[in-house]
């Protein structure tokens, strides 16, 4: 466990808290953080937190926004609209990505938490040198346009 962490991640009984109403999602399930392996790099404070949800261990990828929306670097709209994005159009999408598993807003500190499965292959299709990780890049997002395409035009027609 992290004993001290940088600025932007909750400290661990406040993080068992907000994954206890995440994960147990209002059943009587015990939640609590093993381990925590924090990431400083990037716009928004983020980790892996491997956790016991009743003695099954579950490793999931956290992310943290601020209170305020951050308008720098293309994030517009923060940790609160990617944590809708999730929601919204990737959890229903046939596309592949992580599993959204959940959102929260922290009470004391309003910010909110995108909470989504973690994928080990660590594979990102903006780091991708080779040709391969590159067309694999470009089929998926050429499937999700089609596929958001066809959505839009279903709804239109309720409309």
């Amino acid at each position: 466990m992290t004993e001290s962490l940088p600025p932007g991640f909750p400290d661990q009984p406040t993080l068992e808290r907000g994954l206890q109403r995440i994960l147990a999602n209002g059943s009587s399930s015990q939640v609590r953080v093993a381990r925590r392996v924090p990431n400083l790099e990037g716009s928004f404070p983020h980790e892996v937190v491997t956790c016991l949800v009743d003695g099954k261990e579950l490793t999931i990828f956290c992310k943290y926004g601020s209170t305020h929306t951050v308008t720098g670097y293309g994030h517009r709209g923060g940790v609160v609209r990617e944590a809708d994005v999730y929601r919204l159009v990737l959890a229903p999408s046939t596309a592949s990505s992580a599993r959204f598993i959940g959102s929260y807003v922290e009470p004391r500190t309003g910010a909110t938490w995108l909470v989504v499965e973690y994928l080990e292959s660590g594979l990102r299709a903006n780091k991708a040198h080779k040709q391969d990780g590159i067309l694999t890049a470009a089929r998926w997002i050429g499937t999700f346009h089609a596929e958001q395409e066809r959505l839009h035009d279903r709804l239109e027609r309720l409309v």
